[in-house]
């Protein structure tokens, strides 16, 4: 668990260090917000496209182990150059690298949880994701410090800026990385239960979870990977642009514990609509409200709701699997990251066309149309 919760860490982490880097890559390279959201679209659109892929190997392989660890040096690695990147193009290519190495933790990890813990997955499920939220939260606040003035006036005789602090992001993926090595074992899958990737697991609940965690996925993606620029747009500096949107992402590390658990308890259907149904009236606050310390609290409001449905669509997505688990949850999260890749480069162009409320709005809207849909999900 404690492995496992590390890599998730770390996969978040580096997730999250791209949308906080929006503001500097802007000037940087010139760019529009249309541009600096394609970025972001590039990393998940080929982890989406890759998730189905993953799942299956997850089922049909004994090398989880060996994809987690590649995957996760692959990832730390691209992340940790962005700030070296000469021009837009060799950004976009490390941009897809990480996108390889992003796909490939959630498959492999959830397996390991999921066959090791049983009917207690969504608990588990939980109390890892926790991991994931201290990751959501590092991200930003990583990025944060590096722009700051203290970082700046210990290091910046050194001639050392942020491009460079960002090259010292890859040393916790090799620690983890070695460490997962060493002390992850397989599950004991048996033979029979691995069968050849023919989407033999594609049912109607699967595709409507899919779709669902496709929409929480999509508003999650273009509220956070645009509210740094939000901030900086409303007069702030990035370094508090930053820790603020590290508030609303800590809230996920009591979130998800609490989400799995009591999805063990009600039910995963009934608490996956309570998250989505408040999201929406959250950010449309958020947005339409003028900043005050009451928007502190909507932004810890917003990502408690996100992050509480997380780990009950993990967990929802393996029950409905069975004995395809990882098959079932690559084709969720597939189609899950695969519409909420491309939010990030379409909220772009919204900012550009109309700006920042309008398209918040638009994304409160869409979240209670997730909540509508979990109505018509079997119950688990």
């Amino acid at each position: 668990m404690l492995t496992c919760t590390a890599a998730h860490y770390l996969n978040d982490a580096y997730g999250m260090i791209l949308p906080a880097l929006i503001p500097l890559i802007i000037p940087l390279f010139n760019l529009t917000y249309f541009e600096a959201g394609l970025a972001f679209t590039l990393i998940l659109i080929t982890g989406s496209i890759l998730q189905p892929v993953m799942g299956n190997l997850a089922d049909t392989k004994d090398q989880r182990k060996l994809i987690l660890v590649g995957g996760m040096l692959l990832f730390g690695a691209s992340i940790s150059l962005l700030g070296t990147a000469p021009n837009f193009v060799i950004f976009l290519i490390l941009c897809f690298l990480a996108g390889i190495g992003m796909s490939t933790y959630h498959a492999m990890g959830v397996i390991f949880i999921s066959y090791h813990f049983g009917d207690k997955k969504g608990k588990a499920l939980g109390i890892h994701g926790v991991g994931g939220s201290f990751g959501h939260f590092s991200g930003p606040i990583f990025v944060a410090i590096l722009v700051s003035p203290i970082f700046l006036a210990i290091f910046g005789k050194y001639n050392i800026d942020w491009r460079l602090g960002l090259v010292f992001t890859v040393i916790p993926a090799v620690v983890v990385a070695v460490a997962s090595w060493l002390i992850l074992q397989e599950p004991n899958i048996k033979k029979n239960q691995k069968k050849k990737f023919i989407f033999g697991s594609i049912t109607l609940p699967i595709i409507l979870l899919g779709v669902v965690m496709a929409i929480r996925g999509g508003v999650y993606r273009g509220f956070v990977t645009f509210l740094p620029s939000f901030f900086v747009e409303r007069g702030l500096t990035v370094f508090l642009a930053g820790v603020l949107t590290g508030v609303l992402l800590s809230a996920g590390i009591i979130a998800q514990p609490i989400g799995g658990y009591i999805s063990d308890k009600l039910g995963r259907k009934n608490v996956l609509f309570i998250s989505l149904i408040f999201t929406g009236p959250f950010i449309f606050l958020f947005t339409f409200l003028p900043f005050t310390i009451m928007s502190l609290l909507l932004l810890f409001l917003i990502g408690f709701c996100i992050f509480l449905s997380f780990p009950i669509g993990l967990a929802f997505a393996a029950e409905l699997g069975e004995e395809k688990m990882g098959e079932t949850l690559g084709i969720v999260f597939g189609i899950g990251m695969g519409a909420a890749s491309v939010i990030p480069a379409l909220m772009g162009i919204m900012i550009d066309l109309v700006g920042f409320y309008q398209s918040f709005y638009i994304l409160a809207v869409l979240a209670v149309v997730s909540a509508i849909l979990t109505l018509f999900l079997p119950k688990k």
